[in-house]
């Protein structure tokens, strides 16, 4: 398994970096890319973090899925080819991971309609014809979305139950000591 995360400058650092070492801590690659096409993205609290390739490498037939992180998605949403591999995962029935305010880029784009989801709350008037749903994570097929940084574990979880089943999922949680109820 092997997930494209796109950092943009001003991306949420928890969103991003605790996502990508959880699923990684789960044995699904994660490659970092630099969305602006630079060799490293800085985060909201300006944590430097070195891309492993950028946008311009990116072929996304190489993923199962993309993770798009919240913070200054204006970043991400700015970039054409963001926009284009957005549409390509969806397009190709591939995981679209998206937490906080980074629903908002698939929404503005249309591919969120008659899909069910949650947001940053304000970002779900940017989500098109999509169904909004006030929970921590919204699972609606190949899209997972969560509502904010402090839903990191719950948003990891669903994405390492989609792509490995949930008893991978439930021996992650377990190997960090989560103290919740996520199944």
């Amino acid at each position: 398994m092997k997930i494209l995360a796109l950092l943009a400058t001003g991306f949420e650092d928890l969103e991003a970096l605790g996502t990508i070492a959880l699923l990684r801590r789960a044995n699904i690659t994660v490659d970092i890319c630099a969305a602006d096409n630079n060799s490293f993205i800085i985060g909201n609290y300006h944590i430097k973090v070195e891309a492993d390739l950028k946008l311009s490498d990116v072929n996304i037939d190489d993923y199962d899925g993309l993770l798009l992180p919240g913070g200054q998605v204006e970043n991400l949403a700015k970039e054409k080819n963001v926009l284009e591999i957005v549409k390509t995962v969806v397009s190709n029935n591939k995981l679209l991971a998206c937490i906080c305010a980074a629903p908002s880029i698939p929404g503005a784009l249309g591919l969120l309609e008659n899909k069910k989801f949650t947001c940053f709350p304000g970002y779900e008037s940017l989500c098109k014809n999509g169904i909004h749903e006030d929970k921590a994570v919204v699972v609606d097929e190949n899209l997972i979305t969560a509502k904010a940084c402090g839903c990191v574990y719950e948003f990891t979880y669903e994405i390492v139950k989609k792509l490995k089943g949930e008893p991978d999922a439930k021996k992650l949680v377990e190997s960090i000591y989560f103290p919740g109820n996520l199944s």
